[in-house]
């Protein structure tokens, strides 16, 4: 279903970002745009514009704005680095600030994140309507408004639910996978996880519920790949083939107990978009129309197809410069009106509330269209306009518990992460199997060649100490493995070294080495929602480990310790935007290099905290 590229929030980015013209079938929350970003010349000042054509403001605001919905839009700070809510009016009324995500509003509800903080619910007057922190226990990673406002969540742990409106729990957050539209809910359960943010569709299970949960159909993921809801009708999917090769899908449209309405066709190789019975659909070559009774109304011969308004359709053909070329037809494809429009950026007829859509002419000026393809008079001149209405994606909690995390990793004497330097190859790969099979799946660099589906089943028959995979090809470095885990949503970086490899080869027979590792590093970096945290992560470490042996070397940003056989740092980056911990296992009779511990001590006396500590707890 979503749970592939091609999913519910691609269909509708491209709806706007490419044609902006698609008849979206969400009905009672389809947000209406009330501002329009606009420039009148190249790099000037942003106006905003009604959705019927009247100025709101012109030439006032330095930064381009979002697109206002509800009377409200954000804006980002480049001093502050950080968005603001502003009243959309004459002179626009700075509300609230100091956000780091930001989504669009929907029936006076938006979300947003802080530094720091969990995901937030707010409403108009910016003030938190609900703190998105928890949900039976688990805590929440991030968070997308659906159909109707309902919040559709991940918890740390990778599982999914959905809220309602008002962020009370409709579905706990149990399923592999989840998604919203139109009263029907599509989920996967917990133990397809894996499949789903693997994209291993042939193992995947989609169930389809009501919003009280009561299952109506199941679409096996062996026979179809399941894409869309809609009308709350139908779910479109492609017949599953051998590597999902994106140029052979035959797509099928199914009614709600997985039954097939229109039957899987080479002819429908992607459903793009529906209104009322009736879907845009490609043919592996051009678009066309058909309704949900399979009846071809246009014929597939257009290079970019798109409902426009009620009854009318935006046509596109490339040109010689390859820009796609749009002009108003009817359902026979005979054109209405004589302007052309350029179908890259624009607003649709919903988002406007039906009267107009806000298309580019080929002299590329932004003009509003009338449902019959005329153009409203008297705009202003309009050279650029902001799209960015951030909608269908998610806003990811900025919330680190650096303790909690700092005890997850049980640093030791002899180790971190539950690792010992003192492991040979294979404890090492048994003691992390599901991190190095998630890891091994991701940076395979031939997968496809192996079509990703096979590498999962190879993966499931042969044991995960198969050497097949313990070798330079997949491990980088002959000597080193890194791979990259979490916990609670912060992802870091683990690198072991063994000196003398990790499997050996003689008459084609392979075995693991049976010396242990001699050094092993966790890595922090200054990135997404650790921001800020790299002192306080330091600070941590440092805590757990100074008991640990003897503290040989320290200053504020750097510790060294020894003991019998080891040595252990943990250090800042040069400029304050990482923290690294490193054990090593020494060998007997030797101690640490002292020159070259001075060396590290001294550069890291220094380092520039840039982190905006101060706006953490």
């Amino acid at each position: 279903m979503m749970k592939k590229a091609l999913s519910l929030a691609f269909f509708a980015v491209l709806a706007v970002l490419l044609a902006g013209c698609s008849g979206d079938s969400r009905k009672l929350t389809e947000p209406q745009v009330t501002g329009i970003p606009f420039q009148s010349e190249e790099d000037g000042k942003w106006g905003m514009l009604s959705a019927d054509g009247k100025v709101i403001f012109s030439e006032k605001l330095e930064q381009k704005p979002h697109l206002a919905y509800d009377n409200r839009f954000f804006m980002y700070d480049e001093e502050e680095e950080s968005y603001s809510l502003y009243t959309c009016e004459a002179e626009p009324q700075k509300i609230a600030g100091g956000f780091v995500d930001v989504k669009r509003f929907i029936n006076g509800k938006a979300l947003v994140a802080k530094p720091g903080e969990y995901v937030q619910l707010i409403g108009l007057d910016g003030t938190v309507l609900k703190t998105l922190d928890t949900v039976s226990g688990k805590q929440v990673e991030k968070v997308a408004m659906a159909d109707n406002g309902y919040l559709r969540f991940m918890t740390t742990d990778h599982l999914w639910g959905l809220l309602d409106a008002d962020g009370n729990v409709l579905f706990e957050p149990v399923y592999g996978s989840l998604w919203y539209e139109d009263g029907v809910v599509l989920t996967n359960p917990e133990e397809e996880r894996f499949f789903y943010e693997h994209h291993v569709t042939h193992q995947m299970t989609d169930h389809i519920l009501n919003l009280k949960g009561e299952e109506s159909g199941v679409i096996q993921g062996s026979r179809y790949v399941s894409t869309g809801i809609y009308e709350g009708k139908y779910i479109s999917a492609y017949k599953a083939s051998e590597g999902n090769d994106a140029d052979d899908r035959a797509f099928a449209l199914f009614d709600l107990k997985g039954e097939p309405v229109v039957k899987a066709s080479k002819h429908i190789n992607k459903i793009r978009v529906f209104k009322g019975e009736e879907f845009v659909y490609y043919d592996g070559d051009n678009y066309g129309l058909m309704n949900t009774e399979g009846q071809v109304l246009m014929e597939p011969e257009y290079d970019d197809l798109w409902f426009f308004g009620d009854k009318l359709m935006l046509a596109g053909e490339k040109d010689a410069d390859y820009n796609m070329i749009g002009t108003v037809v009817d359902r026979q494809g005979k054109k209405v009106g004589q302007t052309e429009f350029l179908m890259n950026r624009a607003i649709d007829f919903p988002r406007l509330g039906n009267k107009y859509a806000m298309l580019q002419t080929t002299d590329e000026k932004y003009v509003l269209v009338k449902q019959d393809g005329t153009i409203l008079e008297g705009l202003p001149e309009i050279v650029d306009i902001s799209t960015w209405y951030q909608s269908d994606d998610y806003v990811t909690s900025q919330h680190v518990d650096v303790e909690a995390f700092a005890n997850h990793l049980n640093i030791s004497s002899k180790g971190a992460d539950g690792l010992s330097v003192y492991m040979t190859p294979e404890v090492f790969v048994n003691a992390k199997k599901d991190e190095l099979t998630t890891w091994l799946y991701d940076v395979m660099d031939d997968k496809d060649l192996l079509k990703p589906d096979e590498v999962y089943d190879y993966m499931k028959e042969k044991p995960i100490e198969s050497p097949f995979y313990y070798s330079s090809t997949f491990l980088g470095d002959k000597n080193y493995v890194e791979y990259f885990p979490e916990y609670n949503g912060v992802k870091y970086s683990m690198l072991v070294k063994f000196d003398d490899g990790i499997v050996k080869e003689k008459d084609d027979d392979y075995s693991f080495v049976d010396k242990p590792m001699t050094r092993m590093s966790i890595y922090l970096s200054n990135s997404g929602k650790k921001e800020g945290y790299m002192k306080l992560f330091y600070n941590a470490f440092a805590s757990r480990m100074r008991p640990l042996g003897k503290v040989y070397l320290e200053n504020d940003n750097f510790l060294c310790l020894t003991t019998e056989g080891e040595l252990i740092e943990v250090y800042m980056g040069e400029n304050g935007n990482s923290v690294t911990i490193w054990i090593e296992r020494l060998k007997p009779g030797y101690g640490p290099n002292e020159k070259i511990l001075k060396e590290k001590a001294e550069k890291r006396k220094n380092v520039k905290e840039d982190c905006r500590v101060e706006m953490k707890k």
